[in-house]
């Protein structure tokens, strides 16, 4: 395709990342690259659930937000403090906890660069009650 503008004329059929620029004028032809994007950094992460009371043999998953959500770099690592009170599994961005014993945890869920994290404190009980 070929569009005239001003004297100046574009070829953009080389290809969707360079455009062959005619100078009419000056009589030279030049091929241009676009400017390269700038990546979007994180500047926050935000967990769904800050504290959770769970029994043993329960399930509850746990998201997280990042913001900007436009972020270049969305991927994360989460860690279990004690790996002894739950159980954990990642899957699509999520992480399923599930009770294994009575006790404390701490899940952290930090971003890959490691500048932003956020954390889950977790109690396992051997039971609920009404509290």
């Amino acid at each position: 395709m070929i569009r005239k503008h001003k004297e100046h004329v574009w070829n953009t059929a080389l290809s969707s990342h360079t455009a062959l620029f005619i100078d009419p004028l000056l009589e030279k032809t030049k091929i241009r690259k676009p400017l390269t994007p700038v990546p979007v950094n994180v500047i926050s992460i935000h967990v769904n659930k800050p504290k959770l009371k769970m029994k043993i043999g329960q399930a509850e998953s746990i998201t997280f937000s990042i913001i900007p959500v436009n972020a270049t770099n969305k991927k994360v690592h989460w860690v279990v403090s004690n790996p002894d009170v739950v159980h954990l599994e990642i899957e699509n961005g999520k992480a399923a906890v599930k009770g294994k014993r009575a006790g404390r945890t701490i899940i952290v869920v930090t971003t890959e660069d490691g500048k932003y994290r956020d954390l889950c404190e977790i109690t396992v009980h051997n039971f609920l009650n009404g509290r």
